[in-house]
């Protein structure tokens, strides 16, 4: 009688059923060792007990080794089709109503709680809700007009600042579609993305560096797109945003978001996601076709390590030709060292042994905080110098705060401060 071991104690284990029953006749040792114990010592029994054995382990290994197998094969459908997967149906889920609260709260997060446009939409806050809502499932949503302002440090720039109700409306699409392309994202691009960012890249940087110093002189690429936000292509953008989005009422609402034929505004949230996007076909060309392992990307600055300045040579050549052909952009300026000049990346210049801030980072803050002690501006000093000690808290920095204690030991109120704040990073 053929079945589970339950109901199976009269059969020989040669003569059971393996694919019938809870568990299959021979599973564990268990049974082996109790048909060895009933069946004597009779020399026809003992071959037959054998047999059952060799048969048992064979059986065994076959369905693990099938097992194996299947389940490898699961893995790479399964990964095959989420690196395929289209998204569609998406508008839904940016008009929920939580997304869209959770959008406004994050808003408010990013610096903008007493602004005149906060107040004002705050003060009919669910109706204002219920609006964006409403206009974006009706295809009648457009958005508000540019607030423009220059900022100079590092360097000279031009930010565009959308109102308050368009900011809530970006952050309600980029809770939405951030996820799907972080998916697709490589480790080695720092920019605008969670658990990355400048420390990170500098980090990971100095590890590479000081890897490879072990095969010998280390040598560095580095790379730096011309005007990269205002040179994006839209066109080739949107290619690759298509590549992942299948839902044309949200591609028509995302090019709202974007110049009409090229570049996108410096200062959108979702302009850092669209930079990451289209930096990600450069990422690919490089991992997946010219396959080099120590590269690194911070939105437009670019590093690639390596032993042989030649190798490095070729790789500039290839790239420049690449972003010029299928990214319209070309470097503004580029060149190789050795580590005998430090790597200059995300304010640093980084060695095999040590980490500093940049010079004119440097002089920045001096200038900084000699224009707040002179106007005794007590809690923007304050501030800035909490900041800036978490920058160079990153870096072998002794003798550069030694300077700037210099700078304030006049005055005893701002000494305290800066002793106050250093005590904490140090």
């Amino acid at each position: 009688m053929a079945g589970s071991r339950c109901s199976n104690w009269n059969n020989y284990v040669w003569n059971s059923n393996w694919n019938i029953g809870a568990r299959a006749a021979c599973e564990d040792n268990s049974l082996v060792v109790a048909l060895i114990c009933s069946q004597g010592s009779n020399g026809a029994t003992n071959n037959m007990v054998r047999l059952s054995i060799l048969l048992w382990r064979t059986h065994y290994w076959v369905c693990k080794i099938v097992s194996s197998e299947i389940s490898k094969a699961k893995d790479n459908a399964t990964k095959g089709k989420e690196l395929g997967k289209k998204y569609r149906n998406l508008m839904e889920k940016i008009v929920d109503t939580d997304n869209l609260r959770n959008a406004y709260f994050k808003t408010v997060k990013g610096g903008n709680r007493f602004t005149i446009g906060h107040l004002h939409f705050k003060e009919h806050l669910e109706t204002n809700l219920y609006l964006l809502q409403k206009q974006i499932t009706e295809n009648l949503y457009k958005i508000g007009s540019y607030k423009q302002f220059k900022v100079y440090e590092p360097k000279e720039r031009v930010i565009q600042a959308l109102p308050f109700r368009d900011r809530v409306v970006q952050h309600a699409i980029f809770n939405t579609i951030e996820p799907i392309f972080e998916k697709v994202f490589y480790s080695q691009s720092y920019a605008c993305r969670k658990s990355r960012g400048t420390h990170k890249g500098v980090k990971d940087v100095q590890a590479t560096i000081r890897r490879l110093s072990k095969n010998g002189q280390v040598f560095y690429l580095k790379m730096d797109f011309s005007k990269y936000f205002h040179s994006i292509d839209v066109d080739i953008l949107f290619t690759e945003i298509e590549r992942k989005i299948r839902d044309e009422k949200l591609l028509k609402l995302l090019k709202q978001f974007t110049n009409k034929n090229k570049g996108i505004p410096i200062g959108n949230l979702l302009s850092q996601l669209f930079a990451n996007i289209y930096g990600h076909i450069f990422d690919r060309f490089i991992k997946t076709k010219l396959h080099i392992k120590h590269y690194f990307r911070y939105m437009d600055d670019t590093v690639i390590l390596s032993n042989e300045s030649k190798e490095l040579r070729r790789y500039q050549k290839i790239l420049q030709k690449f972003s010029a052909i299928f990214m319209k952009l070309k470097f503004s300026k580029w060149h190789i060292s050795s580590l005998s000049k430090p790597l200059n990346f995300l304010g640093y210049r980084i060695t095999a042994t040590y980490k500093l801030i940049r010079k004119d980072s440097g002089v920045r803050a001096k200038r900084k905080i000699k224009r707040y002690t002179k106007h005794r501006q007590n809690q923007k000093l304050s501030m800035f110098l909490a900041s800036w000690f978490g920058h160079i808290q990153h870096s072998d920095s002794y003798n550069l705060i030694k300077s700037i204690k210099k700078e304030l030991c006049y005055a005893r109120d701002y000494e305290n401060t800066f002793s106050n704040i250093a005590t904490k990073y140090y």
